[in-house]
């Protein structure tokens, strides 16, 4: 439109409307990398708070896979009826803890969850699930262990009384 002005006035307008377009497109630019960098600061500050409790249940979990160890060792006739219960003990309580984590975890997880907003805060969130879902998998497995190390006691406390009626 400013073309149809007299000549002077349209260069004039044109420089001016052109000055201000540049500013216009610059401004953009600063609020829409602005808008991204406060995205990702609010996703990292969401994920973190589950990140420290997913890696905190992970932790637990790994305790009590080191606990529950014995129960998977080839060689678990020869261990004493002694290691076997002080195992089952040190299992137990490991058990409790790992099972408390990934429950605190799973509840900061869920709540994250019906908060996220966005495909990526949705993608970031669905690896901490898989992570947690691991991590509760180990815990059932190292779980499994540790019920089949009181049995293997029980059997081994009746083996024994059996022995000593026999001789």
């Amino acid at each position: 439109q400013a073309k149809k002005y007299v000549k002077e006035l349209c260069t004039s307008v044109t420089e001016e409307l052109t000055a201000h377009q540049a500013r216009l497109d610059s401004l953009a630019k600063k609020l829409a990398t602005f808008k991204k960098e406060t995205s990702e600061r609010k996703m990292a500050a969401m994920l973190a708070e589950v990140v420290d409790g997913v890696s905190t249940s992970e932790k637990k979990v790994e305790a009590l896979v080191t606990a529950a160890e014995i129960f998977s060792s080839e060689s678990l006739e020869s261990v004493s009826v002694d290691a076997l219960k002080e195992a089952v003990e040190k299992s137990a309580a490991a058990e409790k803890e790992a099972s408390a984590a990934i429950m605190d975890a799973k509840k900061i997880l869920g709540s994250k969850e019906r908060e996220a907003r966005g495909a990526e805060a949705a993608a970031a969130l669905g690896k901490l699930r898989s992570r947690m879902n691991t991590a509760q998998s180990d815990l059932a497995k190292a779980k499994k262990a540790a019920a089949s190390g009181e049995k293997l006691i029980k059997g081994k406390e009746v083996l024994t009384e059996e022995g000593k009626r026999i001789w």
